[in-house]
Order: C-alpha cells, then sequence, then structure tokens
C-alpha cells in the first residue's frame, strides 16, 4: 500500500504531464469565458484537450454528473430505480 508520502508524489507528478496541463487550461480557459458572458451559447475547446478526451466523452456521457443525474431521474420516473448509476 501506498504511503502518504507516496501519494502526495504521485498527485504532483501527475499534475505535472501533458495531459493535466491540457486539462487545467481547458477548465481554466471555459471558466473565464463563462464568467466573462454567463449566457455564452458557444465556447472553443482547445484540441490538445479534445484529441485526448474525445472518445472517453462520446462513450460514456454519464461520467459527468449532469448527465448521471438525469439518468438517475428518468429511471425514477420510468419506475426501474435499480438501473441508477453511482458516482
Amino acid at each position: 500500500m501506498a504511503t502518504d508520502e507516496q501519494r502526495d508524489a504521485l498527485a504532483l507528478a501527475f499534475q505535472q504531464t501533458d495531459e493535466m496541463e491540457d486539462w487545467d487550461d481547458f477548465v481554466l480557459q471555459c471558466k473565464k469565458i463563462l464568467e466573462a458572458d454567463p449566457e455564452a451559447n458557444t465556447i472553443a475547446v482547445p484540441a490538445a484537450f479534445l484529441r485526448r478526451v474525445i472518445l472517453d466523452i462520446g462513450a460514456t456521457p454519464l461520467m459527468f454528473t449532469a448527465y448521471r443525474d438525469r439518468f438517475n431521474q428518468l429511471c425514477d420516473e420510468l419506475g426501474i430505480p435499480e438501473e441508477k448509476r453511482k458516482g
């Protein structure tokens, strides 16, 4: 089992990867645009980020809380709560 120090080193190493740099840039850019224009209809997505995640996003929308919540709401509405997905 990993020690706290090993977990901290892992988190730091992961934060310094190109993948996390793409993620951080994406999140920061989106937050800035939405703060400046809360009614914005579109946001340009950095291509580097999109290349890394589009297959996952397209295949597993239930990884996102908003989509999972709506899916679970429909499970209740349709009388099949056993099909709900956990986060």
